[in-house]
């Protein structure tokens, strides 16, 4: 009899550690991250020295802020796979009368997207973990640029789809069983311009 409450024993405890390691490391997750895009390389007058403008005044901002929303599955302590959606920030530009700050002219750099990741992990401890992904990410872009000349300025749009490959590293903290934090920062390119992003995530665990 005691031998046979000893294999009961045994088989629970290994049942009960079988469970709680699927537990820590094959789950699901829901995610939001909070971002901030830099478009260091977008240039709103491709064709115009805006530098020559002489009653106006040129402004374009290149860092803006953006959301991402995103599910994702952890196989095991090393992979997982994503799926999100992304509003990217957009970058815009002004033209205003230097007198008087009327706004003479105007445009954005306008995208939306979706993408599929798969991701790397790797647990420094039980808590804290470095992350790194690779994925495509299927954008469609609104651009709006000066064309024309400094003296008779107008604008042109342009609206283009297409898919990107995206790679990033971050590192991350589990708060608890259920939430964890992430900084990420991450490399793509939206309609031929370089696309840096830096985010941080909220985790939660299913």
């Amino acid at each position: 009899m005691k031998n046979y409450y000893r294999v009961l024993v045994v088989m629970l405890s290994s049942l009960s550690l079988d469970v709680a390691a699927s537990y820590t490391n094959e789950f699901g997750y829901l995610g939001a991250s909070h971002q901030t895009f830099d478009y260091s390389e977008l240039d709103f007058s491709p064709e115009i020295d805006t530098s020559q403008l002489t009653t106006s005044v040129y402004n374009a901002g290149s860092s803006f802020n953006g959301t991402r929303l995103y599910l994702g599955y952890q196989f095991n302590r090393f992979i997982a796979a994503e799926v999100g959606f992304t509003s990217f920030s957009n970058a815009r530009f002004t033209v205003k009368e230097e007198s008087t700050s009327t706004v003479l002219q105007s445009g954005k750099f306008k995208t939306v997207g979706a993408d599929i990741r798969a991701i790397g992990t790797y647990p420094f401890t039980d808590n804290l973990f470095l992350k790194a992904h690779i994925g495509a990410l299927l954008w469609d872009n609104e651009f709006t640029f000066l064309s024309g000349t400094t003296t008779d300025l107008s604008t042109e749009d342009d609206n283009t789809t297409g898919i990107s490959l995206l790679t990033g590293l971050g590192l991350g903290y589990g708060l608890n069983d259920i939430f964890a934090i992430s900084l990420d920062f991450e490399t793509t390119e939206i309609a031929d311009v370089s696309t840096k992003s830096l985010a941080v995530s909220i985790v939660a665990r299913f």
